[in-house]
């Protein structure tokens, strides 16, 4: 049995989608879990280099202003070396409580975790009863999963669920085509180049696409330009689509709505380079959602609008 509290999102607006639902669970059951499974695994897969490197979320030695530093230092070196980029930040709806169980089973079962603690987690988080706590005083009566509609994830207040979602993230990545494109950067020698498809913190996931660059002192004609307009908007296009059937796969969603994207691509004036706005570069970003074939248009933003991002405001 556990108990359900709900914290506001945002103080003084009580909008039911706008809730946190926290897990109050029985403290030795939850100290335990991460005593003997959420706390040696996770070193363990630190020590062997299992946990993809663009995630920052809920690992020990990592911190939430690393992936801002490093979305930061993305668009200083794009706006120094004039590469044509789009990313698109990604919010994904309910993090710890829609992890499927099963998925997190296998994982465990190929690192050699005996079944018999697999299934002592899997089965207690199937069949656990919730009662759910208010101002009134605690429920009566309990909500549960069944057959026909299971319920999925540890939830947050558990020590497993970071661990959980940790696993959920490493399989999507190493599930991730390895034909697509993300950011790639060269140093000024071209001695050093660095790839990586995004950053991320926990379930807020920045995603990017650099064009191809050429060599040597360049200055694009607007044709040329276009194409890498073009180029990068058709490549992030299929690494989103591509994260948001492997999210959707692992009992995930993405909320559109409340993702959004922004492309920085230059016009040259007598050798000088200026960002454009969406009105002089046109492009939309269209995705799916689960099961649905309706394409959704994903936000979008001017390269030089200022958003927030992990509770800092970034352009």
């Amino acid at each position: 049995e556990v108990v359900d509290v709900v914290l506001p999102k945002d103080e003084g607006e009580y909008k039911i989608h706008r809730f946190r639902i926290i897990r109050l669970v029985e403290s030795d059951f939850n100290q335990s879990l991460g005593m003997l499974l959420a706390r040696p695994m996770g070193h363990f897969l630190e020590d062997t280099n299992e946990y993809p490197e663009m995630q920052y979320g809920s690992r020990d030695g990592q911190m939430t202003i690393s992936a801002v530093l490093n979305k930061v230092l993305t668009f200083d070196i794009v706006r120094m070396m004039k590469i044509v980029m789009a990313t698109e930040e990604n919010d994904a709806v309910g993090c710890y409580d829609r992890v499927m169980q099963q998925k997190v089973s296998l994982y465990l079962q190929r690192m050699g975790i005996a079944l018999a603690v697999i299934t002592c987690v899997c089965r207690t988080f199937d069949e656990t009863r919730h009662y759910i706590k208010t101002a009134h005083g605690l429920s009566k009566s309990y909500y549960e999963g069944t057959n026909e509609v299971p319920l999925f994830g540890a939830g947050q207040g558990t020590t497993v669920g970071p661990f959980f979602w940790l696993l959920i993230f490493s399989i999507m990545l190493e599930a991730l085509d390895p034909t697509m494109k993300g950011m790639k950067f060269n140093s000024p020698c071209r001695t050093i180049t660095t790839e990586r498809y995004g950053d991320a913190f926990v379930d807020d996931t920045k995603f990017g696409v650099t064009a191809d660059q050429p060599e040597g002192n360049y200055e694009p004609t607007d044709e040329e330009m276009k194409a890498q307009v073009q180029q990068v908007i058709n490549e992030l296009t299929r690494l989103s689509q591509h994260y948001e059937k492997l999210l959707y796969t692992s009992g995930g969603a993405l909320n559109i709505k409340k993702c959004h994207w922004v492309m920085m691509a230059w016009r040259w004036v007598h050798g000088k380079a200026y960002l454009m706005p969406s009105a002089e570069c046109p492009g939309k970003l269209f995705l799916t959602s689960g099961s649905s074939e309706i394409q959704e248009e994903v936000p979008r933003l001017e390269p030089m609008e200022c958003y927030r991002t992990l509770g800092v405001h970034i352009a």
